[in-house]
C-alpha cells in the first residue's frame, strides 16, 4: 500500500504547478471486523478529460507526448499501481475533468486487528511462512510484470534475480545457480523456449533448475511445447499470488520422507520397497489406477536416494504423437529429418544420473517399447539419424 500511495503522490506533485495536493484517509467499519479503507490523493493540476480516464491505466500511456514534453517517465506507474491494488484485493478509481484537477482513490478491505484476533489479521498467505533462502530467477521483458511478480516473491519470502531476456538469463547462470527459474515465453533476442533448451544443454548444475513457464497462452499445444523443451510447469498470466505459492512449493519441496503419509500395512510395504529401489540402480515398474499417486511415489524414490540432486524428468507417453516420441526419448542428430538443424539431447540423456518417469507407458507403440527395452538392458542407445 505504501508503494501505491507513494506513486500516486509522486504523480500529483509532478503535474501540479500551483495550488495544493491533499491526502484524505477514511475508514468505514464493516461486518465481521472487516472494514473499508480509502486513501484519496487530490491535486489542482490540469486534470484529465473523462474520455481518457481508462487510458491512464494502460502501460506506456502518457498525458504528454513528443520530444518537447515537460515531464519525464515511462508511463507505467499507474499501471503498476492498479495491478498492485488488485493483488491486494482492492481497486483504484479516478474522478477528474479537464482544468479541474484529479482525484485518485485507493480502496481496500481491511481486517481489524484486536487482541483476540491479532494472529489472524494477516492474509492467509502470510500464515504459512516459508523457511528457505531460495533465489528465484525471473526472466521477463515486461517492466510491469517484473515489478508485480517481484513483489509477490518478496511477500512469499524469496529473493529475486531479474533478466530481461534469455541471453541475460544465461549470463546470470554463468555466475550463480538459482533454486528455480520463472520464464516468460515471448521475449526479444532469445525467447523462453530457446532459453530453456540452452539451459537443459548446459554442463553445469544449472541444467537441473526447475523452470516454470509464464504465459498468457495456455492452449494445449503451448503446454505440450513447454514440456517438450524441458519446462517443469506453467502459470497463466496474470499470475495470482496463491497459484505462484502453490507451484513454487511443489517444485521446491526439499523433504524426501514426509510428503507421503500413510499407516496401512500395504502402504508401509510399498514405502519399504520404494526406499530399497531408491538406493539401488534398477528400473522400477509402478502400477496402479489413475489418481493413486504413481508419480508421487516416483518422486519419493528420486528424493530418497543418491539421485536427489540429479534431474527428475516426467513424460506422459500418451500425450505425445508416436512419430515424435522416439526423438523425444532418444534425441536426434543434426540433419536427421527436415527441421533438425542441430543435435538435440533426448530425455534419456537429459535424465542421466537421475530418474526418467514414463507415465502411461502401456500406450507407447510396441516398436518404441522394443527400442526402450534394449536401451535399458544395454544402458546405451543411438540418437535418431
Amino acid at each position: 500500500m505504501t508503494r501505491i500511495l507513494q506513486k500516486l503522490l509522486e504523480n500529483a506533485v509532478k503535474f501540479t504547478d500551483s495550488g495544493a495536493i491533499t491526502l484524505i484517509v477514511r475508514y468505514e467499519p464493516g461486518e465481521n471486523n472487516i472494514g473499508k479503507l480509502s486513501c484519496t490523493v487530490k491535486d489542482t493540476g490540469p486534470g484529465i478529460p473523462k474520455e481518457l480516464h481508462d487510458d491512464i491505466f494502460d502501460a506506456f500511456w502518457q498525458r504528454e507526448s513528443g520530444f518537447s514534453r515537460k515531464h519525464n517517465g515511462l508511463g507505467i506507474g499507474l499501471t503498476v499501481c492498479r495491478k498492485l491494488a488488485e493483488l491486494m484485493g482492492g481497486h483504484i478509481t479516478i474522478f477528474s475533468s479537464e482544468n479541474n484537477g484529479t482525484q485518485l482513490t485507493l480502496t481496500l478491505d481491511i481486517k481489524e486487528a484486536t487482541k483476540e484476533t491479532n494472529d489472524d489479521a494477516s492474509p492467509e498467505i502470510a500464515k504459512r511462512p516459508i523457511n528457505h533462502s531460495h533465489n528465484i530467477l525471473l526472466v521477463e521483458d515486461n517492466a510491469i510484470n517484473q515489478q508485480v511478480i517481484e513483489l509477490m516473491l518478496k511477500k512469499l519470502g524469496y529473493e529475486t534475480l531479474i533478466a530481461n531476456n534469455g541471453i541475460e538469463a544465461l549470463r546470470i547462470l554463468d555466475e550463480t545457480t538459482p533454486a528455480l527459474i520463472l520464464m516468460d515465453l515471448q521475449m526479444p533476442e532469445m525467447n523462453g523456449f530457446d532459453c530453456t533448451i540452452a539451459i537443459r544443454d548446459r554442463n553445469d548444475k544449472a541444467r537441473y533448475c526447475p523452470i516454470i513457464a509464464i504465459t498468457a497462452n495456455l492452449m494445449e499445444s503451448e503446454r505440450l511445447r513447454c514440456k517438450n523443451v524441458g519446462m517443469d510447469d506453467y502459470l497463466g498470466k496474470p499470475v495470482s499470488l496463491e497459484q505462484l505459492q502453490q507451484t513454487l512449493l511443489k517444485l521446491l519441496q526439499t523433504s524426501s520422507n514426509n510428503f507421503i503419509i500413510g499407516e496401512s500395512k500395504e502402504f508401509s510395504l510399498a514405502i519399504d520397497q520404494a526406499i530399497k529401489a531408491a538406493k539401488a540402480s534398477v528400473s522400477v515398474l509402478i502400477t496402479g489406477e489413475t489418481g493413486t499417486g504413481k508419480e508421487v511415489l516416483a518422486k519419493f524414490i528420486h528424493q530418497s536416494g543418491p539421485r536427489a540432486d540429479k534431474p527428475f524428468i516426467a513424460i506422459n507417453c500418451a500425450a505425445i504423437q508416436p512419430t515424435v516420441l522416439e526423438s523425444e526419448l532418444f534425441g536426434y542428430e543434426a540433419g536427421a529429418f527436415t527441421g533438425a538443424e542441430k543435435r538435440k539431447h533426448g530425455l534419456m540423456e537429459v535424465a542421466d544420473g537421475g530418474i526418467l518417469f514414463l507415465d502411461e507407458i502401456s500406450s507407447m507403440p510396441t516398436d518404441i517399447q522394443a527400442k526402450l527395452l534394449r536401451a535399458i538392458e544395454e544402458r546405451s542407445f543411438r540418437r535418431v539419424g
